[in-house]
């Protein structure tokens, strides 16, 4: 039985329990005198004021009897007499008992939105990621037995199998994470699941689940890249991070005493290029040989992800430096923080693009009388103790 830490999945659980039990049923709500069935929630990232918070498509034909019904003169009744709207307006009523209450649920252009009370949300969200810290969103899987293969591969990669090789170590890292116990490659177990990651779309094995792996491009040529090995790239991205670095810290970046720190930024360069979309997609890559600071065009860089999080750390560890020294007061009580002041979209939205291997998780920064909401790679608003290399 998986134990449900993160918010997003109780806000899911609490909606599908109330549509099984409103008057209408089967995932239902009432609007105009028809029903409207609720599909998957989905959570926005941007534009939450127009968008909502969450939305969930409804079907055609009751997008089109809601629009007839709304240009048709004959149901011209005011809304506060509308018995029908006053059933829509009851989700309100009836989620204040929740921990992420709705503020109103509205349709609109097929989709219902639906406005969480941002007040409370923030301030229950921030409290269960101080509480949980690095275990929140994670589950508790009990004795759960996972399998995790791959295609075997030469011992002079291409870049595909280096990502095949890539996303099997991070598979794993995110299973004994949730709970899981992963099998080493020598064990083997009967009762348990079995996944398997390949190059390979045509694949299929028996009793087991497959991921397809998308191959590694060219971007120039858009065809799978052969000519570049694992090595070559990392040669490329040291010369793209000792150029980035070189803007910092200066020309002694190049002597002998920083090669392991430029290696090391450029290893975690290309594990971001490789896994920063969804793993059944392809990755396109710019393999020319001058410096390019983002070779994949989908993100805005390994260096700006790196240089944020290193800026992060450095920040709360100045402050919690300071703190200890009487400079700083420390951080004042949850229950002492405004958090009505968030009332600016750029204070709320997550800015950042989802990915397959980036949660969204909050991370909260607050001074002494109000919040701010920043997106962050970690799961723990702490980043002192944490690191992102996978």
């Amino acid at each position: 039985m998986l134990e449900k830490n993160d918010l997003f999945e109780e806000l899911t659980l609490e909606m599908s329990k109330y549509l099984a039990k409103a008057p209408c049923g089967n995932g239902c709500l009432s609007l105009n005198g028809c029903f409207w069935s609720i599909g998957q929630l989905k959570k926005n990232h941007d534009n939450l004021k127009v968008r909502g918070d969450f939305s969930s498509v409804s079907s055609e034909i009751c997008h089109f009897k809601h629009r007839k019904r709304v240009e048709s003169t004959e149901y011209n009744i005011p809304p506060e007499l509308d018995e029908d709207y006053t059933k829509t307006k009851q989700i309100t009523e009836d989620s204040k008992s929740w921990k992420l209450p709705v503020k109103e649920c509205v349709l609109k252009e097929r989709r219902w939105l639906f406005f969480l009370n941002r007040e409370i949300a923030f301030k229950t969200t921030v409290s269960a990621v101080a509480c949980k810290e690095v275990e929140y969103g994670t589950s508790s899987c009990g004795l759960r037995v996972v399998s995790v293969t791959s295609d075997t591969v030469p011992d002079a990669l291409d870049l595909s199998q280096l990502r095949l090789i890539l996303t099997r170590q991070l598979l794993i890292k995110i299973l004994l994470k949730q709970g899981f116990s992963v099998l080493s490659e020598s064990e083997t177990k009967e009762d348990c699941v079995r996944l398997h990651l390949t190059l390979n779309p045509a694949l299929k094995i028996p009793d087991s689940i497959t991921i397809v792996v998308g191959v590694v491009k060219n971007i120039h040529t858009s065809k799978k890249e052969s000519e570049i090995d694992p090595e070559q790239y990392q040669r490329l991205r040291e010369k793209d991070m000792e150029e980035a670095s070189i803007h910092k810290y200066g020309s002694n970046v190049r002597e002998d005493s920083w090669k392991s720190f430029i290696s090391s930024l450029a290893s975690s360069s290309m594990k971001l290029d490789f896994l920063q979309s969804k793993i059944s997609h392809p990755v396109s890559l710019d393999m020319s040989e001058g410096v390019v600071p983002n070779r994949e065009k989908s993100y805005k860089g390994p260096q700006f992800l790196l240089y944020n999080y290193a800026r992060l750390v450095s920040v709360l560890r100045s402050f919690d430096k300071k703190v200890n020294e009487g400079v700083y007061p420390p951080l004042v009580s949850l229950e002492d923080v405004d958090f009505s002041l968030l009332s600016e979209e750029v204070g709320t939205e997550n800015t950042s693009p989802s990915t397959d291997v980036c949660q969204n998780i909050f991370n909260v920064g607050y001074q002494t009388n109000h919040a701010e909401y920043f997106p962050t790679l970690q799961h723990c608003p702490r980043l002192s103790n944490v690191t992102i290399m996978v």
